[in-house]
């Protein structure tokens, strides 16, 4: 039996003005300084970790074309299908990066980013996965580093608990102030500015709440 291959792997080659990746590490360095290069363009750098197929971060490109919108996410068919998207709508602000979110530190200098937004990264719910959840004290030591002074981190997730535990970890980080948080955001006064994902949007439909925190790294 011939084995199988994702045919998105050589697709993300037909896209190479949007679509950097990150397969070894011997190609961070390039990545580094491809998005340094173009980031002198623009007024801002806007990071969205886990961003799958691209509804917020083509939004954020489209509200935003002051600032450069760079996507990490990991699934080659969702990288591709945002680059198709953004092509589409003529978005150039945009760099798409085929990378594990786990290596934001490795790819962003130190304090270059203004925003970083994390929408609903896997949970891991069941208690002996809990250990591979995105947003971590490492992951959030991670962002201390790359957000400029005021910068900000948002972030959205349909658990509860998984909300709660990050709430808890950014109380003891004298770097990071919550300035906002809410238990349900479509009963929010952050509702109408949200950009709603995917995620969000079947969420939505069904009467589910959207936990949502917003948190400022503190001037140095």
């Amino acid at each position: 039996m011939r084995k199988w291959i994702n045919p998105y792997i050589p697709r993300l080659n037909e896209k190479p003005h949007l679509i950097l990746r990150v397969d070894d590490p011997e190609d961070l360095e390039g990545v580094r300084e491809s998005i340094r290069a173009k980031s002198k363009s623009y007024e801002h750098t806007i990071c969205e970790v886990c961003s799958g197929s691209g509804g917020h971060l083509l939004e954020l490109a489209s509200r935003k074309p002051n600032a450069l919108i760079v996507g990490i996410e990991l699934r080659f068919k969702r990288i591709f299908r945002t680059a198709e998207k953004a092509d589409e709508k003529g978005l150039t602000n945009i760099v798409l990066l085929r990378a594990r979110a786990e290596l934001l530190s490795d790819i962003f200098n130190i304090e270059t980013l203004d925003e970083v937004y994390c929408n609903f990264p896997d949970p891991w719910t069941k208690k002996r996965w809990k250990k591979k959840r995105l947003v971590s004290i490492e992951f959030l030591k991670q962002l201390s580093g790359v957000l400029k002074p005021d910068g900000f981190f948002s972030h959205k997730t349909d658990s509860r608990e998984y909300f709660e535990s990050v709430l808890l970890e950014l109380s003891k980080f004298k770097e990071f102030k919550v300035v906002a948080s809410s238990n349900n955001l479509f009963e929010s006064p952050w509702a109408d500015e949200s950009i709603p994902t995917e995620f969000e949007k079947l969420f939505r439909s069904k009467g589910l709440p959207i936990y949502f925190l917003r948190a400022q790294r503190n001037p140095s």
